[in-house]
């Protein structure tokens, strides 16, 4: 009964789907196409305008060839041009109630935004924004309003970077009254206050303002010489901006002393400004939105521009800005989730007709696909065309909030680039260098300031009144007057500061300080107050400490106070008076040479063994070559012949060779090897003598990042920073753990990791200086140095005693006096030199007698080749004598021929017997011309004769 019951209500969904498939298909068998309305609110008018309808026509033709080739929707765009924000409205309420549009993009200004996001709420109708950034429109008041552009507000912190890096306490913001301009100011305060600077002063400009009301305000400005800050931010949109500093530079702002800081306002359509207003605004410096160049961009423009010719030939082509690109990518998420959301087709819903209060805006239908696409439009994501990865889910555009920041020049299109700032790394060169978060001024490039200089205006020149009657820096005109010293109380390493609850203070820190202090060209009576000793030790206990001097409770802070970025946020450092740097502690490994099984053989490596027994016996086979046909003792059989050589070879290096040498190149290849045998024996005995003289120790580990990768236990100061910056090199907390003393350090390294210890200390290199002192013997410095600012007093910013106090620390390195508070504080005699170096390479290798052995080489083979060329040439020789061929022998010879011919049968000992009498003193004279006569033998017979004779 059941399965009856549910067959007709099969049947009846089956052909509902079939209806609803044949309604989307045409005759011709083809699917249907839906447009899709929607409406495109622009001023074009402006730059920004021109580009975004060209591109928008540009992006859908694109869509529509690549990913949605197969789409069954297309976007029709209803195009209007709006001036105000009466029009936008206007125009809004048209393209909702006639147009029947399912979304709009634009308007342009955020004060066309704001009202427009309350209408689309109402009649359910996405409004896609791409270049209004109003930091006050929020998709949690209006829920239809789409953010496909940047905020105001992400430029607040790069502004308040920028500020910092150059110390820049009070600056002047001016503004416009807009919308847009007001909506920056909450956001920029904040940003700014967090680095200890001021917006003394803030000076809003009409919107519809003209050269006069501008001329009229910036001669106020020039005038007023009670104007501290000559620093100012300008908010201002790019109709004003020119007008602005065209005044600014005939009022004599834009020279020497003043700053000057755009914002994106500006900074974005740079491009658009004119000549005449860029040439006013040089040395500005701009925050602009970062916008990568793939290829991908420079392809599109190509196509973009073939297309702007076409639409506007009459027109320049302009430059491409990041409001182009915005629009661009706004096109695709609208025509994304238009096919997402509509492509089973779009319900008509009636319309009131044009007569009438069709206009009224209460009278607004509410669209039956508004929320479906609201749904599919925050469910978007795709590529950028600029390469970022677009995320609506928010309501709004996930962007990078990656900023250039520009120097603005003179024929320069667009500025000249000085830097980048993130979230991640702050100030940079380069988006490439991975760093910790920088506001230094050596991370931007070289700048070109107003006036021509490159250097920008100080700090000092905008405090001068307030150093003057508030703080600590009154002590300049005022002698005598106390200073409240802030000190740390701590348990261990109490070299640098010794003190307790009860104000008695010593230390190599505190003695420094009082050296500078008596070196001051005014008297300063010193008062010592601890800093919460019951805490001292605690996790940022120095930050604590240095951060009260920003709030007043101490004039200065005496100690080991390491200077960091970080700090220097809101307080300044004299110069560092200590090392600078962090690296470990690890324990040492005795390496005792002689407890090798061939130890005798560590002076030399093992090629120059290899090289050296090589050479040594090719030297004994060139001696052989050389002697085996005159001398007796290389001649036998090949088992004794071989003998000899691997003796004579090596025999040499005791120097005891027996064998005469006939040949004079046998002679000298010898005497050449003997040379390099006494080189290389001396070398060996002064390096074996070193080895077993001298105690070797070396680090038993030396990299950190092995260690965190490992997991192993890594101690740390207690209280110290270097618990942050090993969190920032990837060590997790758990294995990290906090020592308070020297002792406490000696007993962690010996327990070791696997014990409850650890495996090194990472310490500033001031402390391990102080640890090495009493424990080198077992331990040492080893790894890479991570470079710090060393130790430093503190100050509260701006105050001109840290320019009096660092050259006094700079004259107390000079004459020495430093040097000797060392010795008083931190000399032992346990360990002479702590930090010495203690593994090194001992051996020596083949390199290190390259060019004797290749010079030896070279010499025997050049004496083997003319070895070889003389038995070459005596052997030709005698061949020619037996031949009778000689020409060195006189013409007339019968009568030696004949005897020779007669004694061709003489026997072996009559032959020998002659040879005897040859070599014997002469007892009688012999007539000049006779000669004795001998025998002519062959080369076989003559060998076998001097042989037999030998």
């Amino acid at each position: 009964m059941e399965a009856k019951l549910k067959l007709p209500f099969q049947y009846s969904s089956f052909f509902c789907y079939l209806m609803l498939f044949r309604s989307l298909i045409t005759s011709d068998g083809a699917f249907e196409i839906v447009d899709v309305d929607v409406g495109v609110i622009l001023d074009f008018h402006t730059s920004v305008g021109i580009v975004g309808r060209s591109i928008m026509s540009v992006a859908l033709e694109d869509f529509y060839a690549s990913i949605g080739r197969g789409y069954r929707t297309r976007l029709k765009f209803h195009y209007r041009d709006c001036h105000s924000v009466i029009e936008a409205a206007s125009e809004a309420l048209e393209l909702i109630k006639r147009a029947g549009v399912k979304a709009i993009i634009g308007p342009q200004t955020s004060e066309e935004a704001d009202f427009l996001a309350y209408m689309g709420s109402k009649a359910h109708v996405p409004v896609v924004f791409f270049s209004a950034g109003s930091s006050l429109l929020s998709p949690s008041r209006t829920p239809y309003f789409i953010r496909m552009g940047q905020s105001d507000s992400s430029q607040a912190k790069p502004i308040a970077a920028i500020l910092n890096a150059f110390g820049w306490t009070d600056v002047v913001l001016v503004h416009d009254d807009s919308y847009s301009g007001n909506a920056l100011i909450p956001y920029l305060t904040d940003a700014v206050q967090e680095v200890g600077t001021t917006i003394r002063r803030r000076i809003t400009l009409p919107s519809i303002a003209d050269e006069a009301i501008i001329h009229q305000i910036m001669n106020e400005l020039s005038a007023d010489h009670h104007l501290q800050a000559k620093v100012f931010i300008v908010h201002l949109p790019v109709s004003l901006c020119g007008m602005f500093f065209q005044q600014a530079n005939e009022a004599g702002m834009m020279v020497d002393g003043y700053a000057w800081l755009v914002t994106t306002r500006v900074s974005n359509l740079v491009r658009a400004l004119d000549p005449s207003a860029v040439s006013s605004m040089e040395g500005v410096l701009g925050i602009k939105t970062y916008v990568p160049e793939p290829p991908l961009t420079d392809n599109f423009r190509r196509t973009w521009i073939r297309k702007f010719r076409k639409e506007q030939p009459e027109k320049d082509i302009p430059d491409l800005d990041v409001y182009a690109l915005w629009a661009y990518d706004a096109t695709w998420a609208v025509a994304l989730a238009a096919e997402k959301a509509l492509s089973a087709g779009v319900p008509h819903y009636p319309h009131p007709s044009v007569e009438g209060d069709s206009t009224k805006l209460m009278d607004m239908e509410v669209s039956p696909v508004g929320p479906k696409l609201l749904q599919a439009l925050l469910a978007t994501q795709l590529n950028g065309l600029n390469w970022d990865r677009i995320n609506l889910a928010a309501g709004r555009l996930n962007s990078s909030n990656t900023f250039e920041i520009i120097n603005l020049m003179s024929g320069s299109s667009g500025g000249r680039k000085v830097g980048y700032w993130t979230p991640i790394y702050g100030l940079s060169r380069s988006l490439s260098s991975e760093k910790n978060y920088s506001t230094k001024v050596e991370d931007l490039s070289g700048i070109i300031w107003p006036g021509g200089l490159t250097s920008g205006p100080q700090s000092q020149i905008t405090t001068t009144n307030k150093i003057l009657t508030s703080g600590p820096q009154s002590l300049i005109t005022t002698p005598n007057k106390r200073l409240r010293i802030g000190f740390p109380i701590k348990k261990g390493f109490t070299e640098f500061v010794r003190g307790n609850e009860y104000n008695i203070t010593e230390g190599y820190s505190v003695d420094i300080f009082r050296a500078v202090m008596e070196a001051m060209p005014y008297k300063v009576q010193l008062v010592f107050q601890p800093y919460n000793h019951v805490h001292g030790g605690d996790s940022g206990y120095y930050d604590n400490l240095t951060y009260q001097v920003h709030l007043n409770k101490y004039d200065a802070v005496v100690g080991d106070t390491t200077i960091t970025g970080q700090r220097s946020r809101y307080v300044d450092f004299s110069q560092p008076y200590t090392d600078s740097g962090i690296s470990m502690i690890v324990p040492v490994v005795e390496n005792v040479v002689t407890k090798k099984l061939w130890w005798f053989l560590v002076p030399l490596s093992m090629g120059l063994w290899l090289a050296t027994i090589g050479m040594s016996v090719l030297k004994g086979v060139i001696v052989w070559f050389f002697e085996r046909s005159t001398n007796k003792e290389f001649q036998g059989t090949k088992a004794e012949q071989i003998g000899k050589i691997l003796y004579f070879s090596f025999t040499i290096f005791v120097f005891a060779n027996k064998e005469k040498l006939k040949t004079n190149q046998a002679r000298f290849i010898s005497s050449l090897w003997t040379f390099i045998v006494f080189v290389l024996v001396t070398s060996y005995g002064a390096n074996l003598t070193s080895i077993l003289t001298v105690e070797k120790i070396r680090p038993k580990v030396t990299d950190l990042q092995t260690l965190i990768k490992n997991r192993e236990k890594i101690g740390y100061q207690t209280g110290s920073f270097v618990l942050k910056f090993l969190k920032d090199q990837g060590a997790d907390e758990s294995n990290l753990k906090p020592c308070g003393t020297a002792k406490e350090y000696a007993n962690a390294l010996e327990l070791g990791s696997a014990n409850g210890g650890v495996s090194a200390i990472v310490d500033e290199i001031p402390y391990i200086k102080v640890f090495l002192r009493s424990y080198c013997r077992s331990y040492t410095m080893a790894g890479k140095t991570y470079r710090t600012g060393g130790f430093g007093f503190v100050f509260p910013r701006d105050s001109p005693m840290v320019s009096n106090v660092s050259r006094s620390i700079l004259q107390l390195f000079s004459d020495g006096s430093i040097t000797q508070m060392e010795d008083k504080w931190f000399a032992n005699k346990t360990c002479l030199n702590p930090l010495e170096t203690t593994d090194f390479n001992y051996e020596l290798s083949l390199s290190s007698f390259k060019f004797i052995y290749l010079t030896t080489l070279s010499v025997s083979a050049v004496t083997v080749i003319i070895h070889c060329i003389n038995l070459k040439y005596e052997e030709r020789k005698r061949a020619r004598v037996t031949a009778g061929d000689d020409p060195d022998e006189p013409k007339d010879r019968g009568t030696d021929k004949e005897a020779s011919n007669d004694g061709q049968d003489q026997t072996l000992d009559e032959i020998n017997t002659h040879y005897h009498e040859e070599d014997a003193p002469a007892t009688e004279p012999r007539a000049l011309n006779s000669r004795p006569s001998s025998p002519v033998l062959s080369s076989a017979q003559f060998i076998e004769v001097e042989a037999t004779r030998n």
